[in-house]
């Protein structure tokens, strides 16, 4: 049982939503089956439109609707581009209904393109086929359960699709998704894969290497000079399956080539799969070449956004950081030991070193951060393209996936600790469009383990501070659908506005279930009750009410990490 658990687990992928305008997030369960399976209804009953009723009597006049509704944002880089995901989760049963057959999840796009219905017409198409693959996929991997099940029921584990998309770029000439794909079939392990969907965003043509090359030849040219140049690093070298020349081989035919690419604001990622170039344990190779090592990239794909250059974890990068019109050096490394549990780390620029900035009071860096932890980046980028600086950022995803990303500053003498973020930042989650403030999430200080969008500032004595909100956004969208709706379980006081000197209202089991929106992310979390009314509902520290009882006890599926 603990086995089907976990693959059920596996199965269950937190969508995220992405890309550069975002859209609400629904959940819908299609009713399809085969002649011996039936599709379970989902128990997927949460109400997930933030929307706030303006016609409520018993709510505050000050409606705070406008300060956390996440519905839209404001386009990446000026693109017209906006793109919404819906999930589409299914479990197919065998005839008896007895037995889970297999776990099906879609992560569903749609786009809009401001003013542009060709162009979102003809991307809409290609995602439609892509979600008619995904269908093709799921009817197959069915009747093979089916049949698995049928001879051999107590070897029998519930098999899984999955796919799932994310926005890697997304301006006024480009628009880029990267694809994953999860499926299991009752072997040790799942198996995966990634792929990029790439189109230009005024004609809305799915983009082949041919189409973003002045000089194709030049461009994978350059392209395999850069990768070969990143195998020599331990982190890709040490799980290769093949030869330096079958690697180059294996490069030209199954990672240089449609499909396996995706542009990000970095560069032209080129994915090489498991099995392609590394073990299963090595996991997916990504590989991404800067735009500025790139040859034969037509101009109208270079990415024209504030500066930002990655760099494996244990690589050099060049440029110069402080516009004093000398290049300078950068190289970081982090190094898990495990049979002493230590972690080396290593930060030069120009040959002096800064390391023991990684290990201080402002940043001290743990296992999260190395590459033997996973395929990790780090990152110079132009926070505010008005200075002269360009910044230094170093993630770390922590010891319980607590993310966080450092950043740095170089004057050509020293170099000096700028601040930090509760997130990655080459996560989805996280934006700096060069004017000086970072949009990322953070998880709550208050109610739950969920997260908030924040935003920070890079101020003029160059520090990155939090700017305070009133209410932020409580995202649900990353947690199962049961966290989103919470019954009550005990009666509870709140109040009609967030002032603990306004008047009271007590809330019944009857005025269930409710959801939380938002929060000011110290004491209070606005309440949305089953019929639509606001409250406010007040914490002493994380879990507590001023009254005393545990939020545990009064909400049902209140959602804790750990």
């Amino acid at each position: 049982m603990r086995a089907k658990r976990l693959i059920a687990l596996l199965c269950a992928v937190s969508l995220t939503l992405s890309g550069c305008s975002l859209g609400k997030k629904n959940t819908t369960t299609p009713d399809s089956g085969s002649q011996t399976t039936q599709a379970a209804a989902s128990d997927d009953t949460s109400q997930t439109d933030t929307e706030i009723p303006a016609d409520s009597s018993d709510q505050t006049s000050d409606d705070p609707s406008q300060s956390y509704d996440n519905t839209s944002s404001t386009a990446e880089n000026g693109s017209p581009v906006s793109v919404s995901f819906q999930q589409d989760s299914s479990t197919y049963k065998s005839a008896d209904q007895k037995t889970d057959l297999l776990y099906a999840d879609y992560s569903k796009p749609h786009v809009t393109v401001q003013d542009n219905k060709d162009a979102e017409n003809s991307i809409n198409s290609v995602l439609a086929q892509e979600e008619k693959n995904y269908q093709d996929s799921v009817e197959a991997s069915l009747q093979d359960a089916d049949d698995f099940y049928q001879n051999d029921p107590d070897a029998f584990s519930a098999y899984c699709v999955s796919e799932s998309y994310e926005t890697n770029r997304c301006d006024k000439q480009v628009f880029s998704l990267r694809s994953y794909s999860y499926y299991y079939q009752n072997g040790a392990h799942g198996d995966y894969n990634y792929s990029g969907l790439n189109f230009d965003v005024n004609t809305g043509k799915q983009l082949t290497l041919d189409d973003i090359s002045s000089d194709k030849d030049a461009l994978l040219a350059s392209s395999l000079d850069y990768i070969n140049s990143q195998l020599q690093i331990p982190a890709y070298a040490d799980g290769l399956i093949c030869e330096p020349d079958e690697c180059e081989d294996i490069l030209k035919k199954d990672v240089l080539t449609d499909g396996n690419w995706y542009f990000t604001n970095s560069g032209l990622t080129f994915v090489s799969n498991v099995y392609v170039l590394g073990s299963y344990a090595s996991g997916a190779y990504f590989f991404t070449v800067p735009y500025q090592k790139l040859e034969g990239l037509k101009s109208d794909y270079q990415y024209t956004g504030n500066f930002v250059l990655s760099g494996l974890v244990g690589s050099t990068l060049s440029v110069d950081m402080n516009n004093d019109e000398n290049v300078d050096a950068i190289y970081y490394a982090a190094n898990y030991h495990e049979d002493d549990d230590t972690l080396t780390c290593t930060l030069t620029i120009n040959g002096t070193d800064y390391s023991n900035l990684l290990q201080s009071d402002n940043c001290y860096l743990t296992s999260g951060a190395a590459s033997s932890y996973s395929m990790m980046y780090y990152y110079l980028v132009d926070l505010d393209t008005s200075d002269d600086y360009i910044e230094l950022a170093i993630q770390d995803m922590g010891m319980s996936d607590d993310l966080v990303t450092y950043f740095f500053r170089y004057d050509g003498r020293d170099l000096s600790y700028v601040g930090q973020i509760n997130d990655l930042f080459d996560s989805s989650t996280c934006t700096a469009d060069g004017d000086g403030y970072i949009s990322a999430n953070q998880g709550m200080s208050i109610l739950e383990s969920k997260s908030i969008t924040v935003t920070y500032q890079l101020t003029d004595n160059g520090s990155l501070e939090l700017v305070p909100q009133d209410w932020y956004t409580i995202h649900d969208d990353a947690t199962d659908s049961q966290f989103n709706s919470h019954n009550i379980l005990q009666n509870v006081s709140v109040y009609t506005e967030a002032d603990r000197n306004s008047d009271t209202v007590e809330l019944t089991p009857a005025d269930g279930p409710v959801s939380f929106p938002a929060t000011d992310n110290e004491h209070w979390a606005i309440v949305k009750t089953a019929s639509g009314k606001l409250y406010y509902l007040y914490l002493e520290s994380f879990s507590f009410l001023e009254s005393g009882q545990d939020v545990t006890e009064v909400f049902e599926n209140i959602f804790l990490a750990g």
